[in-house]
């Protein structure tokens, strides 16, 4: 009996250049500070007390944090992204470890800290186990894109999900989980806004356990009626720990 296979990306869109990317903590290595798959881009170093062994525990090697203490933070310059002109895309692959809800909103990464500063954002995943990117302009207030409740966990099964949110320069937030389109927002006032705030970038430090992987960021400068989301949710949870091509985005 013959087996049929379907090509659905040809080889060479794998290593097709991205000139769109800003940075990509791949996450799965057996050690060592975080890898940064953007050529000469900056890795994310442990802190203080935070061990190869502890960052790494998940055989045979994923991004794993339990613990306010557990942190891994790369510097501003290179990490850096705005809405002013550029649509922003993020990715990350999240796992949380245990099944009960976090206590609190937890912020598990981005490069700056609400209600203490502004220009930046941070992915949130909150008591009813959504996940969402909030961005604040530089001396603004906060603005949400979110996958819905339950993406994370509903309380008593803990997923492992894909997820990609948009945040385009024209004020809407989109977000897609495991290839699916997921959530939508209207967010006027993030318009061309001003998000660098010149933070350094962190993953980690909350005190429940998450593994992460595939945390990138992408600029386009495309409006949000010009990003093809449903080729863009698909590509991206099909290959997660590749840098997403310029074709994808039609760039």
């Amino acid at each position: 009996m013959s087996i049929e296979t379907e090509l659905i990306y040809p080889e060479s869109s794998y290593t097709s250049k991205s000139t769109a990317c800003v940075f990509l903590y791949h996450g799965e290595q057996p050690s060592g500070e975080v890898e940064n798959l953007v050529v000469g881009g900056p890795a994310a170093v442990k802190n203080s007390g935070f061990t190869d062994a502890q960052l790494w525990e998940t055989v045979p090697g994923v991004m794993s944090f339990t613990g306010t203490g557990q942190k891994v933070v790369a510097p501003a310059a290179g990490t850096q992204v705005t809405l002013n002109g550029q649509s922003l895309i993020i990715t990350a692959r999240i796992k949380k470890k245990l099944a009960a809800h976090v206590a609190a909103t937890r912020y598990l990464f981005g490069n700056y800290t609400p209600s203490v500063n502004t220009g930046g954002f941070v992915m949130q995943i909150t008591t009813s186990g959504a996940a969402g990117i909030t961005v604040t302009p530089v001396g603004g207030s906060a603005y949400n894109a979110f996958a819905p409740a339950g993406t994370i966990t509903d309380g008593t099964t803990a997923n492992e999900r894909h997820i990609v949110w948009v945040v385009s320069r024209d004020g809407f937030g989109r977000s897609g989980v495991d290839g699916i389109a997921a959530g939508s927002s209207t967010i006027a006032g993030a318009a061309n806004a001003n998000l660098q705030g010149g933070f350094d970038f962190s993953m980690g430090g909350v005190t429940e356990g998450f593994e992460l992987t595939h945390v990138g960021a992408y600029q386009v400068p495309l409006d949000l009626a010009d990003i093809p989301l449903t080729l863009l949710y698909d590509w991206s949870y099909r290959h997660p720990g590749a840098v997403i091509p310029d074709w994808v985005f039609g760039l």
